[in-house]
């Protein structure tokens, strides 16, 4: 069974990604939201994506944002937490 959006669909997994990060920065600010971290609601988020076969588990799309995008996201998270 495929997935809703395609592995090699870039565009719409970024965007989809994107959102969720929206999510849980949305999630810090609300008021019953944030008895969990926005990086609890992320993950689910995207468990439940692709367990549902909205988007695919694997795509090059992720190998882009675990290459790149989280090595320069875990100094920056550090940084904020000296300053």
């Amino acid at each position: 069974m495929e997935p809703l959006i395609a592995a090699d669909n870039g565009m719409a997994l970024f965007a989809i990604i994107a959102g969720l990060v929206w999510f849980g920065f949305y999630t810090e600010r609300h008021s019953l939201l944030c008895k969990l971290p926005g990086v609890v609601w992320i993950l689910v988020g995207g468990t439940l994506l692709s367990n549902f076969r909205i988007i695919p588990f694997e795509a090059p799309v992720y190998g882009v944002i675990f290459g790149y995008a989280l090595p320069l996201a875990v100094p920056l998270l550090l940084f904020k937490g000296t300053f």
